[in-house]
């Protein structure tokens, strides 16, 4: 069986669930909210093999919002920011796209991406679409959404067969306002909100909702994208 392991990007005790949802046969959770692993990765001088080049893929979980300095503008209706941690998570990210690794965004995780590749943000979204995507009393917001599966990028087919919900679980009040020219939108609300992309070259899923507390047959949806995820890029990586 190989063993895969899984870096995770954020607060040991906000990440539990992300851990929980992937740790299954095979799959082996990390999760750090400092940049000790890319210092080690970087000035590897004694030649042992630094922890990142044994992991295959990196994911950036939901959280806080990103910090408006980042986009280059005032506070807008941001809230519960970690800059710090904001800083780190852009890291790992540059650092695994570099590398033509796995990246999966959740939520957070998604405006990163876009973020770091050059998209925009809406801080916060008008009272009515807040009614569609914004947590109600603590409980996730659920609301339908739709997919354009395009055949120009067979990793969606490859992620997404039989696997895509009529439904998915909402919990968010800042969504992309543009999307960066690097990623294709494949999955969108009702209201035209983007819920999920992928990059147009790169093994790099991004999705507004919460795979890894949406359940389904065969468990949570997380589990299932990055185990094939994971699959079809070092597939694709023994043939080439």
């Amino acid at each position: 069986m190989a063993i895969h392991f899984i870096l995770i990007v954020g607060h040991e005790k906000d990440t539990k669930n992300y851990s929980q949802a992937i740790a299954f046969p095979g799959y082996i959770p990390i999760v750090t909210d400092k940049t000790d692993l890319l210092y080690e990765a970087e000035n590897n001088h004694d030649q042992t093999a630094p922890i990142l080049s044994l992991v295959d893929l990196l994911i950036l979980p939901g959280g806080g919002d990103i910090s408006p300095k980042i986009l280059g503008e005032a506070n807008l209706g941001s809230r519960n920011i970690d800059e710090e941690l904001d800083y780190v998570q852009l890291a790992y990210f540059q650092y695994f796209k570099n590398k033509r690794k796995p990246i999966i965004g959740i939520c957070k995780g998604l405006q990163i991406i876009n973020v770091a590749l050059g998209g925009t943000l809406l801080q916060n979204m008008p009272p009515d679409r807040l009614l569609l995507h914004q947590s109600q009393n603590g409980f996730d917001n659920n609301h339908s959404c739709n997919y354009e599966i395009s055949p120009q990028y067979p990793i969606l087919e490859a992620i997404f067969h039989n696997q895509m919900p009529n439904y998915i679980n909402s919990a968010h009040h800042q969504c992309i306002k543009q999307t960066a020219p690097e990623l294709y939108a494949f999955m969108h609300a009702s209201d035209g909100t983007i819920e999920g992309f992928i990059h147009r070259e790169l093994p790099i899923l991004g999705l507004q909702w919460h795979p890894e507390r949406k359940m389904c047959a065969d468990g949570n949806y997380l589990k299932i994208y990055l185990y094939r995820l994971i699959k079809y890029t070092y597939n694709e990586k023994k043939e080439t």
